[in-house]
């Protein structure tokens, strides 16, 4: 009876644990916004900063996108984000 008790109160904590984990935003609606900010970046930026960020830019993507779908950002303030700095503050 103990072990059915421990085996019942071990599977409540990992549900527990992995409830709610999904992504928040799509894959389409993260790199759509992202792409918006990265756009805009560049076209402020000389062309000099163009050639360095163009690389930048791919690794950059890879983990903002994943940091977006899990929520970490507010998708209203990416589309309103303008520079780098207004990015970071997308964040919660």
């Amino acid at each position: 009876m103990k072990r059915i008790f421990l085996v019942l109160a071990i599977l409540g904590v990992l549900g527990f644990v992995n409830c709610g984990g999904g992504n928040v935003y799509t894959s389409e609606q993260c790199e759509a916004s992202l792409n918006n900010v990265f756009d805009k970046v560049t076209d402020a930026a000389t062309e000099e900063d163009k050639a360095k960020f163009a690389p930048m830019k791919a690794t950059l993507m890879g983990k903002l996108k994943k940091d977006c779908m899990e929520g970490k950002f507010d998708l209203d303030c990416l589309d309103k984000a303008t520079n780098i700095a207004a990015l970071q503050t997308c964040l919660k």
